[in-house]
């Protein structure tokens, strides 16, 4: 009974300690204005991140990146640049970021939790080339785009901070920790219908957006595309 005793609880001291590794071991994705030891330094004494993105990229990730470029800057006052020689920031999507691809590859990265799914995507920091760079990688354009715009929901940016004049809480420093793996949405095609604008939207549009044809026109698409992609 006593060796009985002891086997349950040295299984049971394994099992919490296996537990705690695991813990330890995979975070989940938080931004905090406080440096840590195992953080990225996404913005820090006024500098920001550069970042990364390969030009093989369908234009909805390069159009993703830039509205991340100024949703960083509308936070603290500091605009990362885009440098794709010895960026921080590495964004891409399988298959089409040969950097990526590289380290997929080599095995540096392992992607299989988003391979050949729509629309998923993953956030991680590893240290490559002896220094921590952040990865948001997507399974398709989508998925790498919906990445980029987490990370911006994450920092403080709400999808509809035009729509509803919502100015972001100000942070001079961001730092980023742990990772995030997203699945595929459960409704494959998702949207947004525009209901009663002849009275709503359209008069709004044609004075405010749109005046040289006076309706719902290219200028108010590219702001309702915007929150789609935001909203993921």
């Amino acid at each position: 009974m006593l060796v009985y005793k002891k086997l349950v609880s040295v299984c049971l001291f394994l099992a919490i300690a296996i537990a705690l590794h695991a813990q330890k071991e995979i975070q989940p994705l938080k931004i905090s204005t406080i440096y840590q030891a195992e953080s990225f330094s996404l913005v820090a004494n006024n500098q920001a991140a550069s970042i990364s993105v390969d030009s093989n990229e369908a234009t909805v990730v390069h159009l993703a990146a830039n509205y991340f470029i100024n949703d960083v800057a509308s936070v603290t006052g500091t605009k990362p640049i885009i440098n794709n020689r010895n960026a921080s920031v590495v964004i891409g999507t399988i298959g089409k970021s040969s950097f990526i691809n590289k380290l997929i590859a080599s095995k540096k990265i392992n992607v299989d939790a988003i391979k050949r799914k729509w629309e998923a995507y993953m956030i991680l920091i590893l240290n490559e080339a002896s220094k921590k760079t952040l990865f948001i990688i997507g399974s398709d354009d989508r998925g790498t785009a919906f990445g980029i715009f987490e990370l911006s929901r994450k920092i403080g940016v709400h999808p509809f901070y035009w729509w509803a004049d919502i100015v972001p809480e100000h942070k001079p420093e961001l730092f980023v920790a742990g990772s995030l793996v997203q699945q595929s949405p459960a409704v494959q095609y998702r949207g947004i219908f525009l209901n009663d604008e002849d009275w709503g939207l359209q008069p709004w549009a044609a004075k405010k957006m749109d005046t040289d044809i006076k309706d719902i026109g290219p200028r108010t698409y590219e702001k309702i595309f915007e929150l789609l992609l935001r909203l993921k």
